[in-house]
Parts: structure tokens; C-alpha cells; sequence
């Protein structure tokens, strides 16, 4: 496949898990499982940069400000590789601090004893808690929180200043995106529609 439709597949793929991730925000488990799929997106647009084609290099978020001219800074690249950036570091930002606020907790939820709670009628959180005090008491005894601990917990990591951060980054993040849509719709029709997988008229394929 040329590099570009990899780009463009890839660019469909993150932008679906990501607005997922955005609209299912108190949607549990499966708001932490679209995050991580963000993760892995990431590391894959990583590896394309790494073992890819020269067009698939990171040097396409790194604006270049020299050639800038007022009378045709609409349509430079400096501005759509300015707005990529922006993305890039809201989108590394949410999930970073994502990652941080969960904990892997989610991951634990998935093994086969956490499902098995589940599918027997064990709420999310509950599933979670129990994963987490098993692993507790295997490796420093048995363990009797006090109750309503794991539910202060979570509150705080949702509510403290790494969940603000969180919630920050993932607005930027939404606004950065509206303007980035809106520029290269306004300017750049034709890369808009490509990556749109809008068919150009007259074309078959």
C-alpha cells in the first residue's frame, strides 16, 4: 500500500477511536479499552515513522516558519503542520494522563477471572476492586479496606488534578481537531477529500 493511503487508513482508525473515547467518557469499561487503543495507534504511527516511507516521518509536525509570507500564510504548510502539532501533543497529553489515572486497571479486567465476576453480575467497579485486593493479598496477606475506599479512590483520580489535566487536554484536543477539519476544508480541499476517502468526480477508483 502507498505510504500515503497507509497514513490515510491510520488517520480513519485514530480519529474513530479517539472521538469514541471522547463521547463515551462516562461509559465504563469502555471509555479506559478506546484509550488504550489510542496507545496502540500511537505506537504504530510511531513505527511507520521509524521503518516507513520518508512521508510518513514526523518531520510533518514540525512547522517550518521561514518561507511564511502574510499574503499566502492561509495556505502555507507551516499552518496545517502548526495545528498537526497541536493535535499531537493534546492527543499524547490525554493519553498519557489516561494511562496514569487507570493504572491498568482496566487491563487486569480483562483477564478470564475479572470477566468471569463480570459476566456473573459484578459491576465494573466492583470487578476492578477485586482484581486489584486479590493481587493485594497474594503478595502481603489478606487485606480489609475500609469501606467505600475504592470509591474515594476512583472519585480522586477522576476529580483531582490529573483528571482536570485529563479532561483539559481532551477539550484541546477536540477544539484543535475542529480547526484542523475546518482549515483543510476552507484551503485544502483536495488533501481534505483524500483523506476523507471522498472519490474526486470523474474518477472511478
Amino acid at each position: 500500500m502507498p505510504p500515503m493511503k497507509q497514513l490515510r487508513v491510520w488517520h480513519a482508525m485514530i480519529a474513530i477511536l479517539a472521538t469514541a473515547a471522547y463521547l463515551s467518557e462516562d461509559v465504563e469499561p469502555w471509555h479506559q479499552l478506546l484509550g488504550y487503543g489510542v496507545v496502540a495507534m500511537l505506537a504504530i504511527r510511531l513505527l511507520m515513522a521509524l521503518f516507513g516511507a520518508g512521508s510518513l516521518g514526523l518531520q510533518r509536525f514540525y512547522p517550518k516558519f521561514h518561507d511564511l509570507k502574510l499574503r499566502t500564510a492561509a495556505t502555507n504548510p507551516a499552518i496545517s503542520r502548526l495545528l498537526l502539532l497541536g493535535i499531537a501533543l493534546s492527543l499524547l497529553g490525554v493519553t498519557v494522563t489516561g494511562v496514569l489515572m487507570d493504572q491498568g486497571k482496566t487491563l487486569k479486567l480483562l483477564s478470564g477471572q475479572s470477566l468471569s465476576r463480570a459476566a456473573n453480575g459484578t459491576s465494573y467497579d466492583a470487578a476492578i476492586y477485586e482484581t486489584a485486593t486479590s493481587s493485594d493479598s497474594d503478595s502481603h496477606g489478606p487485606r480489609s479496606p475500609r469501606a467505600g475506599d475504592h470509591a474515594d479512590d476512583e472519585d480522586e483520580d477522576e476529580e483531582g488534578p490529573l483528571g482536570e489535566v485529563h479532561e483539559l487536554f481532551a477539550n484541546l484536543l477536540i477544539g484543535l481537531v475542529a480547526l484542523h477539519v475546518s482549515y483543510l476544508v476552507l484551503f485544502k480541499w483536495p488533501l481534505a477529500r483524500f483523506m476523507l476517502f471522498i472519490r474526486q468526480p470523474g474518477k472511478s477508483s
